[in-house]
Formats: C-alpha cells, structure tokens, sequence
C-alpha cells in the first residue's frame, strides 16, 4: 500500500453498538493500516440501531487508538436518518480526538475527499 493508499469496508444490515466495535477493529489491526490514508466506510446498506450515548461511547473508545498522521475517515450513507447519525457522530468525535471526518451521500466525492 502507498502512504495515499484508502481501504474501503462495506457495512451491511442492523448495525448495533458492538458491530461499530468489530467493525473498526480489523481496520485498525490490519498489518498495513500505518500506510493507509483513509478510510471509507459504506454503510448505504446498513441500517443503524443505536442512540446517542454509544455514539459518545464508541468515539470514546476510538480516541485510545493510535492512527496514522493525516488519518481521514468517510462515511457513506444514503438515508436522512443514516446521514443525521453520522454527522451526530463526527460532532462527538470532534471533541474527543483530532481525527478528519466526513459524512458523504456520494462515493466520488468521498474518495475524492480521502484522497486530498
């Protein structure tokens, strides 16, 4: 992988609090993840079943992990709902850690935006 390299990981169905963990999980793990520039979560096919305080709790639980410099992170969604969950997480998030987030209806202009 290049230093400009972007993983994609597709999130599909119900997604509860634990399935944010295990998500994240094997992308933080992956042997390659200090050569990775960003990456793009596509949730279109997911469907969010978790409120506001797991929100708080996973970015909590995010800000412990060491990330390349640079790091950027893009959520792909394609509902209101899915779009308001996920711009009410970047807000928490932005409080606890420094990482750049951002919440994309379009793949193009997510990867666009990983990739600057």
């Amino acid at each position: 992988l290049s230093s400009h390299a972007t993983l994609s990981v597709p999130v599909h169905g119900a997604v509860t609090f634990d399935d944010l963990l295990s998500i994240a999980a094997p992308v933080h793990a992956h042997p390659a993840f200090g050569q990775v520039r960003g990456v793009l979560y596509d949730m279109r096919d997911a469907r969010q079943v978790f409120d506001t305080s797991e929100l708080r709790a996973f970015a909590d639980q995010l800000a412990e992990r060491q990330e390349p410099e640079g790091y950027r992170v893009a959520y792909l969604v394609e509902s209101d709902l899915a779009f308001g969950m996920a711009r009410m997480f970047e807000s928490l998030a932005e409080g606890v850690h420094d990482r750049e987030r951002g919440v994309f209806r379009d793949a193009e202009e997510a990867l666009a935006w990983l990739s600057g």
